[in-house]
């Protein structure tokens, strides 16, 4: 396909790593990728200079997207959720684990999603104002009280209700709720989730000196 409407892109989301930098143009997803193929054994590396379109994606439905470091992800326009990239932890929600997809799965079971966010090792949902997150939760970065579990399909994390906006760092994530307070979670060992106290990791906490945040 031509692209002519790239000179004046919807918006433009860039990570310096090792996955992507894309663009929605019209509804359109676009990418150029860097992706590491079987870096155990020749480290050699697809490099992507002009912009390709992701395959399996909505060539016209596209509704948002995130990127991560790792993986990233985006939604159509009846909600519904799909990612691509590392999947060694199930962070693409698909009930599986895999090196890697090159291809956008479908997270199983999410429809309505209003907002998105992912770690290098776990991915996250906004529903109806809970929060569903998946993946690795090393560091409580899915907010569950169990480190180092797995959860290959989307779990609600208990403490993350009323939200309305997610981020998230390499390996904390933190919400906006509907009161426009702040909730974090995740690792903390230098102090990234505000909470008052340095400790190796915690789930979701309210951030006690941020009020009436409008955007994260």
């Amino acid at each position: 396909d031509n692209y002519p409407s790239l000179v004046t892109p919807h918006r433009v989301s860039i990570v310096y790593k090792n996955n992507s930098f894309a663009i929605m143009v019209d509804g359109k997803t676009l990418a150029s990728r860097v992706i590491e193929v079987a870096k155990k054994t020749n480290k050699k590396l697809n490099n992507y200079y002009e912009p390709i379109r992701i395959g399996g994606a909505p060539r016209d439905a596209v509704n948002d997207f995130e990127i991560g470091r790792t993986h990233s992800c985006l939604t159509n326009s009846s909600g519904g959720m799909q990612c691509w990239g590392y999947n060694q932890y199930g962070q693409l929600g698909n009930r599986k684990r895999s090196e890697e997809s090159n291809l956008p799965v479908t997270v199983d079971g999410l429809t309505n999603v209003t907002g998105m966010s992912m770690t290098d090792i776990s991915t996250c949902a906004i529903l109806g104002g809970n929060t569903y997150c998946w993946g690795y939760n090393a560091e409580k970065a899915l907010g569950l009280p169990l480190n180092d579990v797995i959860q290959l399909a989307p779990t609600q994390i208990l403490g993350a209700q009323n939200a309305t906006q997610i981020k998230s760092g390499v390996s904390h994530t933190c919400i906006v709720k509907n009161d426009a307070s702040v909730s974090c979670w995740g690792r903390n060992a230098s102090g990234q989730l505000g909470i008052g106290i340095i400790s190796a990791d915690a789930e979701p906490t309210a951030v006690p000196s941020l009020t009436n945040i409008q955007q994260l």
